[in-house]
């Protein structure tokens, strides 16, 4: 009796301990962010749970802020622009963005920028043949743009080089914007 007794134990720890191992043996599921792209990319990650965050959609939006220049760049100053960041056009091109400076002396200006973080760089524009004081002018600038923590707030510095019949003109212009 006590050897049966003895052996419905064992057999039963075993049913127990092997019960235990299998079923932790399993591979868990790990959900998260798939995307590489992604600022929250996790490779460890088999199962998208669409908490995916990308670096544009923090910039994405209608801003209206002031635009500041230097100089004889000053006559394109504004006390209230408007300005917009949209994604970029090419597809493959994950974290470019378009900021469109509004009614800047009468025109809109495009510029494109990559975004990483809170910050915008490699801030690009290049405009040829529009009037500048009602001159006709090509303009190029550079810069990058920071924004704040809360994500309300935009900074920018560019470097726009103007070229036209009076000679190079150019300078470090501010943009500063509120997200509405």
């Amino acid at each position: 009796m006590k050897t049966n007794t003895i052996k419905y134990f064992i057999a039963i720890c075993l049913f127990v301990c092997s019960t235990i191992f299998i079923t932790s043996c399993g591979d868990d599921e790990i959900s998260g962010c798939t995307d590489p792209n992604a600022e929250n990319y996790n490779a460890e990650a088999d199962t998208d749970d669409n908490s995916c965050v990308f670096a544009i959609d923090k910039f994405i939006g209608e801003y209206v802020g002031t635009f500041a220049c230097p100089g004889f760049l000053a006559a394109i100053d504004s006390d209230s622009i408007g300005f917009s960041i949209v994604a970029g056009l090419d597809d493959t091109k994950f974290n470019e963005v378009i900021i469109t400076l509004k009614d800047v002396s009468g025109f809109d200006i495009p510029l494109t920028a990559n975004a990483s973080g809170n910050m915008l760089t490699d801030i690009n524009a290049e405009l040829l043949g529009i009037p500048v004081l009602n001159i006709t002018s090509d303009v190029t600038g550079t810069g990058e743009a920071t924004l704040s923590a809360d994500g309300q707030t935009l900074e920018a510095q560019v470097t726009l080089t103007v070229v036209n019949i009076l000679g190079t003109n150019g300078g470090i212009c501010t943009l500063v914007g509120t997200k509405q």
